[in-house]
């Protein structure tokens, strides 16, 4: 009897490896993807009875990537656990980076199997790259993602948290898209509340009052200004887009992009307390020259080449939480996705532009700002300071 089951068990072991199958997404111009892909998973999965083995290349192959995006927000997975190389084995195992073979070995092991629905490990560093390899990540639904060094067992996981019931597991079953938005128009506000941007919106406002213009005239050629500042700064968000979409790890650069923030953020409150001392932010002076230029002209293509220029001119003082975001919806969206955020993030860019037009087109209003921005220009860089930093804060905490 005992036997009996026994044999029954290894046969039940061999019939599930042998219907495992995986597919493989990854980036062909990654040098250590291919190899890792190639000479160690590929022999260890046919070791380990997985196949047929599919590979995606989610960079030259079209649909690819938004196939691995989809699967991905489908399966739950956390955008922490998402790593450049992403492997889906059957419907319950998920490797993310390159996983060392042990890991792979043990969460393959029917009888760990039989302990969870679904899991999936992240490792995201190359070691063929010489990058050393000290720890991964572990996830499963209803359970928290937990950080072990790479000598701890994945048992260990599934034995210290057991899974959560209800509620608790809807909240951990993934990101839902629209919870982006809020971040999304947070930081474009946050980036559009700048001085820079600011000071040069009203010397274009003092050009358009030294130059006897109306009201309305004022309103439409403002308006004409801020929409080229907006097709500039979403020109550059647009190609940084696209650059990190294709990059390897754009996750690394989101986190890069967070910590840039902070550090402009640091300088902007520097600024509030020792203005002059060190580096600070600004237009450049050849850009500034320039943008003067083109604005005392006075024309409707001159304004519209000044605007484009303060767009341009805008990205170094406060690049940094564009960077940040755009890293984020490269890990988290498509393209397509990625560039309706772009849109709304940019709209919150120049709403602070459109108000200060609405409220200073007339000549007493724009002196009175003028006076308030040289008397209150310290605090206001430290205010924006302080609010970049917590956003910078807020997205490395986001990405985990």
């Amino acid at each position: 009897m005992i036997a009996t089951l026994v044999l029954s068990a290894v046969l039940a072991s061999s019939t599930q490896a042998a219907q495992d199958s995986a597919l493989v997404y990854y980036n062909e111009a990654c040098r250590d993807c291919v190899q890792y892909v190639q000479s160690q998973l590929r022999p260890l999965l046919a070791e380990l009875g997985v196949e047929p083995v599919r590979v995606r290349d989610y960079l030259n192959e079209p649909g690819a990537r938004r196939e691995l995006f989809q699967r991905s927000r489908e399966e739950g997975v956390p955008l922490s656990v998402q790593g450049h190389l992403t492997v889906f084995i059957s419907k319950d195992v998920i490797l993310e980076g390159h996983v060392p073979a042990a890991l792979i070995r043990e969460v393959l092991n029917p009888a760990l199997r039989s302990r969870y629905e679904k899991i999936a490990v992240h490792q995201d560093a190359m070691p063929e790259m010489g990058q050393p390899v000290t720890h991964y990540k572990v996830w499963s639904p209803g359970r928290p993602v937990v950080t072990y060094e790479i000598g701890a067992p994945v048992v260990r996981y599934l034995e210290e948290h057991a899974p959560a019931t209800g509620w608790e597991t809807e909240i951990s079953s993934g990101t839902d898209f629209r919870a982006l938005l809020p971040t999304v128009l947070a930081t474009g506000l946050a980036d559009g509340l700048n001085p820079c941007a600011f000071a040069v919106l009203i010397l274009f406002l003092g050009v358009m009052f030294t130059l006897r213009r109306t009201r309305a005239s004022i309103l439409a050629v403002g308006g004409i200004f801020i929409g080229m500042v907006y097709v500039a700064y979403l020109g550059i968000g647009l190609g940084l887009l696209r650059a990190l979409t294709l990059f390897e790890s754009p996750h690394f650069l989101a986190q890069a992009g967070a910590w840039l923030a902070i550090a402009l953020g640091l300088i902007n409150i520097k600024d509030a307390f020792r203005p002059g001392w060190g580096f600070s932010l600004r237009i450049p002076a050849a850009g500034h020259r320039a943008i003067r230029r083109w604005l005392e002209k006075g024309t409707l293509t001159a304004t519209a080449v000044g605007g484009f220029l303060v767009g341009l001119c805008t990205f170094p003082c406060s690049g940094g939480i564009y960077v940040a975001i755009l890293g984020l919806l490269a890990v988290e969206t498509t393209y397509a996705q990625g560039l309706g955020y772009l849109l709304a993030y940019n709209v919150a860019f120049v709403v602070p532009l459109l108000v200060i037009l609405g409220f200073v087109s007339d000549r007493r209003t724009m002196g009175a700002l003028g006076r308030w921005e040289a008397r209150n220009l310290r605090a206001f860089k430290g205010l924006t300071g302080l609010v970049i930093v917590a956003l910078g804060v807020g997205i490395l905490l986001w990405l985990g």
